[in-house]
């Protein structure tokens, strides 16, 4: 096979992958969507239980393991969703990550 064949034959490779890679971002992202979803609905769901449950106590042990457990989620959730460059996911992956594991 002639070098100009092969040269071809890896640039359809290359392309085939961007393509691939390309999909499984817009699948994630979709997927990403919704989960903020769902877990937004789930929100104002429950929120009339949560503000007469837990906004209404004073503060103690367990309503900040409620806070702490349940808000960052939503940020990390608006954080994957702006995730639109391989660079721009590698930060917001890894700030969502030191979110629920600080070093």
């Amino acid at each position: 096979m002639s070098s100009s064949h092969t040269i071809n034959i890896q640039a359809l490779l290359e392309n085939h992958r961007a393509q691939a890679y390309s999909n499984i971002a817009a699948y994630t992202l979709l997927i990403e969507a919704k989960a903020c979803g769902t877990q937004l609905y789930d929100h104002f769901l429950n929120l009339g239980e949560e503000i007469d449950h837990i906004w209404s106590t004073p503060w103690n042990a367990g309503k900040i393991l409620y806070y702490a457990t349940k808000y960052p989620a939503f940020l990390d959730g608006a954080f994957l969703l702006y995730c639109t460059t391989p660079s721009t996911c590698e930060l917001l992956y890894k700030l969502a990550g030191g979110m629920k594991y600080p070093s």
